[in-house]
């Protein structure tokens, strides 16, 4: 099975609708990583948005079987998404790497792209520190969108690309 299959079946199980062919791959590569603090959990919520198409391009970069990069398990989808993920986009609190907790995933509306949920434990009075490298090694025009809620609720955006990979925030 293929990494578009795959991605197709899981966009069906998601219960988003998925295109069955790719006309004209998307001119704008662009993902979108947002994170509000959750004074409840004592932490960070995060929503990162993806292309199904950039997505499978990255995946078949890491996939096991480097013969055929396009035969993935789908079993072993999300093991790559999550490994792709951490590979490439990091949240420091205080200079301090902070591991994820996955929460999940679900097909957009439109059915070409992808939202995965993650919770970032951490406290509010710290700087964050986020690295992003998403697809920038498979699309030389890609741009990270990074959206920042400080501790009075405003809405802080930066966007990085292959050049400028990281950037601070105040609370």
């Amino acid at each position: 099975m293929n990494i578009k299959e795959v991605l197709l079946i899981l966009g069906i199980l998601l219960g988003g609708i998925t295109s069955f062919a790719k006309a004209i791959p998307h001119p704008i590569h662009v993902s979108k990583f947002t994170l509000k603090y959750s004074e409840k959990e004592q932490g960070y919520r995060s929503m990162l948005y993806l292309f199904d198409d950039d997505l499978e391009l990255a995946l078949n970069g890491i996939s096991e079987n480097r013969e055929d990069p396009s035969e993935v398990d789908i079993s072993k989808a999300d093991t790559l998404l999550r490994q792709y993920i951490a590979q490439h986009l990091h949240v420091w609190s205080n200079e301090h790497m902070v591991s994820p907790e996955w929460i999940g995933k679900e097909a957009s509306e439109n059915g070409h792209a992808y939202w995965v949920y993650m919770f970032y434990p951490c406290s509010r009075d710290q700087d964050v520190r986020i690295e992003n490298t998403i697809f920038t090694e498979v699309a030389e025009e890609q741009k990270n969108i990074i959206q920042f809620y400080d501790r009075s609720g405003i809405l802080k955006e930066e966007v990085l690309n292959k050049d400028r990979i990281q950037v601070i925030f105040k609370p």
